[in-house]
């Protein structure tokens, strides 16, 4: 009798143990979107009087600060340089965040030294949540390339 108990609990330990090693654990999906943003633009200038803007040598190859911020929060910085023929700029770096429900991201790109004579219009580009879901779900990954206007205004 004592042989047949052991037996039976011997038999229901590897019963028990052959159920767990078939059943694998799901993964639980992540509650966020990873957004990539490599954002770009171009920096011109207006003259007085004038309603249009033009690509010339007072911005060309000129240095642009790009500060990319995720829910007044979470930042990223880094430089670009305009290019010397077409005036525009793009960012050599990507910004990687994970995006939460309703967070947004903001990109703001600006000259640090704006010349005598001149004002700044800082380019800006805001992405909403809404923007982001429901095109792409919880574990998808969103690439972003905001286009970013930077004006100098002449006075």
């Amino acid at each position: 009798m004592k042989n047949k108990i052991i037996l039976t609990l011997l038999g229901l330990l590897m019963i028990a143990g052959g159920f767990e090693e078939g059943c694998e654990d799901e993964e639980p999906k992540p509650d966020y979107i990873t957004v990539n943003v490599t954002p770009r633009g171009t920096f011109v200038r207006r003259p007085v009087g004038w309603t249009s803007t033009i690509c010339d040598e007072v911005t060309k190859g000129k240095t642009v600060r790009v500060d990319i911020v995720k829910a007044g929060g979470e930042t990223f910085n880094f430089y670009a340089t305009v290019d010397t023929d077409i005036c525009q700029w793009q960012a050599a770096s990507t910004a990687t965040f994970k995006l939460y429900r309703e967070q947004p991201i903001e990109t703001t790109a600006y000259s640090e030294q704006v010349p005598g004579g001149y004002t700044q219009v800082r380019g800006v580009d805001y992405l909403s949540w809404d923007e982001v879901y429901p095109q792409f779900d919880f574990g998808d990954t969103y690439n972003y390339s905001p286009d970013v206007q930077i004006i100098w205004l002449e006075d």
